[in-house]
């Protein structure tokens, strides 16, 4: 049975390749990027914007073809009185005449229909490409702590909502609100020629019920909005989810977060069934307006009828207008509905986005900077959430110094690199790079002056390659296994059943915790800036490979190193070790000098020597 279903299949198939499938070439109604500097703070710009950049020829199709297909649906109406007065004259000639321009616009009406449908699949596509490009592209550069208190769920979630309902709503305006414009004018210019009385009360009928619609639809867009929100805590939730199954498999917690889940499911369905119960009181309240003014209409022109002041014709011209206008406006009253519902949508996903500050590029040239440069710290002081994380701290690190920063869980060192980056902006205080005020540079300046290796170790779906030579231009081979060598990650590439050709998996799944450090090393090391920074990047690596990787760091005198570490030893021949507690630097020196003078350093140092003899 199926082999003989084959060959009809595959002679549909081809004649398709043949003829509609070269539409889908990118070639045709190809979008352009959105400008990164366009806000998403506003809705009606941002839909603007977007039409201008990604589908403005196929927007324009759609608003013709259906300007046009309201002409064919009305024209039809206007020649079906025409051809019954004609008909009722014994005017053959010109029956057949009103007839063909019935049956031309009978034909015209459904190829208008495809080319508005072909134009639609183009524009809403288009937009939803373009428009997950830019909101993706702008959230690139965002801040890490900026992006801090949102799940990757919710922001995923956010961006795809977003998409899919701005081309939803700019495909519903060209479509049904230029089809109720066109209908509504051309309806009573027909109306007119049979009764204007009837005319001016269709009219009324129209516009009252664009109104109506239009305000009930409005009326609702809150409860679509707490309905989207509900559905992106649904996917931030799942994410996370996925994201620990190792942990709920550890702790035999499945019964637990599959509790959890539903709450949210249980909290998304009340809110998808609170939207869709009010759009049915919407549509009952439009079907009753429809109702009424329906009768109305009709029972009037039977009124004149009857008295004599309509004919036959003019009544058939009226009665096909009413149909037509009561499913075009029943059209209209669903598509309004599906319109404020994504409106609400595009409004929550573009507030939760628009609320994430990103630093993009000014297109200005960067400035120039000595390489390496003098970083100063100038009396910063750092609050979050009311508690002061850092408390007026001040320091100098000279170019090409190996300078470590050390202190007690909590005593604020990673926010410390977090103002060194950029990444925090300082309560009171200043921070120089190079002499110039950080608050005044671009982010893009220190990223390109500095290369960070930080303690998770972030990692692409992608080959050991890429991941190693990530955002450079491609290197030789033997560059970047000689980095490689350096990280200690040479033999386990060597070990790699592809070598550099490894695909890893999600976040560097295949590796074990260690062997991703090593990696994100070599990555830190490749990109070779005047200030090197790892954050406690050598926490899972064995010690005898991070006392390698520490030595290079002390003998490479091109660029500045900041390392954060637990195991001080590490930092014996370092130029200075910078000690925290509770947000103060409270000493600066050399090793032995803070070993000998220094309780605090002293406990720490004790520490880290009980715990490696614990683990030796």
């Amino acid at each position: 049975m199926n082999q003989s279903k084959r060959p009809a299949h595959v002679l549909l198939q081809s004649v398709w390749k043949c003829s509609t499938a070269r539409l889908a070439s990118l070639q045709i109604a190809s979008p352009r990027p959105i400008s990164l500097n366009e806000p998403t703070d506003r809705v009606a710009p941002y839909i603007w914007a977007s039409v201008k950049a990604c589908a403005p020829g196929s927007t324009l199709v759609i608003v013709l073809a259906t300007l046009l297909g309201a002409i064919c649906n009305i024209g039809q109406s206007y020649f079906l009185g025409q051809i019954t007065e004609v008909g009722m004259l014994d005017e053959r000639r010109q029956v057949v005449l009103q007839l063909f321009y019935l049956i031309s616009l009978w034909l015209a009406a459904p190829l208008l229909h495809v080319v508005q449908n072909l134009a639609v699949l183009y524009s809403s596509q288009n937009l939803r490409i373009g428009v997950t490009d830019h909101l993706s592209a702008r959230l690139m550069y965002a801040r890490p702590q900026q992006l801090a208190n949102n799940t990757v769920g919710n922001l995923v979630e956010r961006i795809e909502l977003v998409s899919v309902s701005l081309s939803e709503i700019v495909c519903t305006l060209a479509d049904t609100a230029i089809k109720l414009i066109a209908v509504a004018i051309l309806a009573s210019l027909v109306l007119t020629s049979a009764s204007w009385p009837i005319a001016l009360l269709a009219a009324a009928w129209m516009m009252s019920a664009f109104m109506l619609s239009s305000y009930l639809a409005y009326s609702g867009m809150s409860i679509a909005e707490d309905a989207s929100d509900a559905h992106a805590q649904v996917m931030a939730n799942l994410n996370e989810i996925v994201t620990n199954i190792p942990l709920i498999r550890s702790f035999v917690a499945h019964k637990t977060e599959r509790h959890r889940f539903n709450h949210s499911l249980r909290a998304d369905l009340l809110a998808c069934r609170k939207v869709r119960s009010y759009w049915l009181f919407v549509l009952l309240i439009e079907t009753s307006y429809k109702w009424l003014f329906g009768i109305g209409i009709i029972t009037y022109a039977s009124f004149q009828y009857s008295t004599g002041s309509l004919t036959i014709p003019q009544l058939v011209t009226i009665g096909s207008l009413i149909i037509i206008l009561s499913w075009h406006f029943e059209s209209v009253a669903f598509h309004f509905v599906n319109l404020f519902d994504s409106l609400g949508i595009l409004r929550a996903g573009m507030r939760e986005l628009s609320s994430i500050p990103v630093d993009l590029p000014s297109g200005n040239k960067l400035p120039t900077l000595p390489e390496p440069g003098k970083i100063m710290l100038r009396n910063v002081s750092v609050g979050h959430q009311g508690i002061t994380v850092l408390k007026e701290i001040s320091l100098c690190i000279e170019p090409g110094s190996r300078v470590g920063i050390v202190g007690p869980s909590g005593s604020g060192k990673s926010t410390l690199l977090a103002v060194l980056r950029g990444d925090l902006q300082p309560d009171q205080g200043t921070v120089e790079l190079h002499g110039l005020p950080l608050s005044t540079c671009q982010s893009s300046l220190f990223a390109t002056l500095c290369s960070e290796a930080l303690q998770n170790a972030l990692m692409f779906n992608r080959s050991v390659l890429d991941n190693i030579n990530y955002g450079q231009d491609p290197c030789h081979t033997q560059k970047i296994m000689q980095t490689a060598s350096i990280a200690q990650v040479n033999r386990l590439i060597n070990n790699l059943p592809h070598g550099l050709d490894t695909i890893i998996g999600e976040r560097g799944a295949v590796l074990s915790t260690g062997e991703r450090q090593r990696i994100n090393i070599a990555r830190a090391l490749l990109k070779s800036c005047p200030l090197l920074i790892f954050d406690e990047a050598t926490s899972s690596v064995d010690a005898i490979s991070e006392a390698r990787i520490i030595d290079y760091l002390i003998h490479r005198r091109d660029s500045t190193v900041l390392v954060v570490s637990h195991r001080i030893a590490s930092m014996r021949n370092f130029d200075q070790i910078v000690l925290l507690d509770q947000g103060r630097i409270v000493d600066i020196g050399r090793f032995d000098e803070l070993l000998a003078r220094n309780e605090l350093f002293q406990a720490l140092m004790q520490h880290n020597e009980n715990v490696e003899n614990i683990y030796n």
